[in-house]
């Protein structure tokens, strides 16, 4: 449903843009045919402009990994094999990308871009396998199967130096430095789900990690991590095709790969405390890297 909702902001939006021009540049000819045109300046030619101003939007491809480590706390009962947690290592996800740009030529095909980003950045995987739940039966700890989705989101706006090259007229390449700021929070959002033979309480993570509320097979939690990084720096490169719709507008599809140098979190350590205040470590998580590859559709201008 989020990556729907997506693409119709996308086409709704392309459409607007289109549509503007459309009726700012092709209906003048059918309805004025006869209408003088301004003369150029003394030198200068319609068609010539000095820099580029632009407008995109598009699709981040979002990919995440991270290094997991158990603590002796889990690995106290037998390790567990797979556990229900091992799909934290990694995740995908969709979200939306806006931009602003504005492009300087600075000569012999080269030109210096500059271009200001508002990204959502969202992934998220799912996975089933084992923990240990209270089986008050048996008055013991045995594994159980526990099936767990989750997704995280954050939004960050940023600022991008771009080195730009024409290959031709049309057809172009990109490289540089991105910059970006975290504005809210990191969130996670989980769903544990049992076999239906236990409820969350009996297992003890969710059991304190919910306040004793997991009276349920299934249930969702959320949190904001509470070490996020805030500042993120890395390299981008890409391809465009300029497609002509005046000698001065361009519509521009461009593909990106992205890949960041910090990490979209800091190394934590996972725990939880009991009824008394003692802290269990349940598991250490360190190097999360996100890199993404980036889709936009963008409308540029001379002036």
């Amino acid at each position: 449903m989020r990556l729907l909702k997506y693409f119709l902001l996308l086409l709704v939006l392309t459409a607007t843009m289109l549509t503007t021009f459309y009726q700012s540049y092709g209906q003048e000819d059918v309805l004025w045919p006869n209408r003088k045109k301004a003369k150029p300046e003394s030198g200068r030619n319609d068609c010539d402009y000095t820099f580029i101003l632009g407008a995109e939007i598009g699709l981040n491809f979002n990919f995440f990994n991270q290094n997991l480590a158990w603590t002796n706390y889990y690995n106290s009962f037998g390790f567990a094999n797979p556990t229900a947690y091992d799909s934290h290592t990694s995740g995908f996800g969709l979200s939306p990308h806006f931009g602003l740009l504005a492009d300087f030529p600075l000569g012999k095909g080269f030109n210096l871009q500059i271009r200001f980003d508002a990204d959502e950045r969202s992934f998220g995987n799912s996975g089933s396998g084992f923990d240990y739940a209270w089986d008050a039966t048996a008055g013991a700890y045995r594994q159980k199967s526990l099936s767990l989705k989750w997704d995280v989101t954050a939004f960050y706006t940023g600022v991008d130096l771009l080195l730009r090259y024409d290959i031709d007229d049309k057809l172009f390449v990109s490289g540089g430095f991105i910059f970006q700021y975290l504005m809210n929070s990191v969130r996670l959002t989980q769903t544990p789900t049992t076999d239906g033979s236990t409820l969350l309480n009996d297992f003890d993570y969710w059991r304190l990690y919910s306040g004793g509320t997991g009276n349920s097979v299934s249930a969702t939690y959320w949190e904001d991590d509470p070490f996020p990084q805030y500042s993120r720096t890395g390299l981008e490169f890409g391809v465009g095709y300029k497609i002509p719709l005046s000698c001065k507008i361009w519509l521009v599809p461009q593909g990106r790969l992205q890949y960041f140098f910090d990490p979209v979190v800091k190394n934590s350590v996972l725990y939880f405390l009991d009824t008394n205040g003692n802290r269990y470590d349940v598991r250490a998580s360190s190097n999360s890297q996100l890199w993404a590859l980036q889709f936009s559709l963008g409308l540029w201008f001379g002036i």
